[in-house]
């Protein structure tokens, strides 16, 4: 009789695959820890980025909280100075208008005659009226033609009240008022 050991083949097939096994456990096992360990590092490395972050984002803040005084003050100055740069803007239209009169004193002046001299000057809107004296009509007739002239009147110039001023005595001056219409420019109308 022959005999055949069966369980002999069996375990020795059933031992292969059992290292199979054993080796696609361990294989798995090995890919399970080497996961673990990217992840834990992963991990790690997110945790401190996440510490770094936080303590510069509390340094900011610290930053931020010690500049603010600094930024109130800033924003007071720049206020300060744009309230600044409207006063010198309002301070220069203002020089500007009183170019104006000085200038229309200064041509007054030059075109008044020897023999003549004012008691009254004034401005009505666009007119300037000026009251005085003159030694003559000659003096007058010569004021008149002087302020024709003159680039701050229009022409012409109205005479409206020539008289001698009747004091009983030889050569009593004769008292006019003119009439002459202002060129200047429009915001002058209303400064006196």
């Amino acid at each position: 009789m022959i005999r055949i050991n069966l369980l002999a083949i069996e375990s020795h097939r059933t031992g292969g695959r059992g290292r199979t096994r054993r080796r696609v456990f361990a294989a798995c096992g090995a890919v399970v820890l080497l996961t673990g360990s990217v992840a834990g590092t992963r991990v790690c490395t997110v945790r401190r980025e996440s510490d770094r972050l936080a303590s510069a984002m509390a340094s900011a803040e610290r930053e931020v909280e010690r500049l603010a005084p600094v930024l109130e003050g800033l924003q007071d100055r720049e206020a300060e100075r744009s309230r600044l740069a409207e006063r010198v803007a309002w301070l220069d239209a203002r020089r500007r208008r009183q170019d104006e009169p000085v200038r229309l004193l200064d041509e007054i002046g030059r075109s008044l005659p020897d023999g003549a001299w004012l008691t009254e000057l004034r401005q009505e809107a666009a007119t300037v009226v000026l009251r005085g004296r003159a030694a003559s009509l000659t003096s007058v007739s010569d004021f008149v033609a002087e302020l024709e002239r003159a680039a701050s009147f229009a022409s012409p110039v109205e005479v409206v009240d020539s008289q001698v001023d009747d004091l009983g005595s030889v050569g009593d001056p004769i008292r006019f008022e003119l009439h002459a219409a202002f060129r200047g420019p429009p915001g002058l109308a209303g400064a006196r």
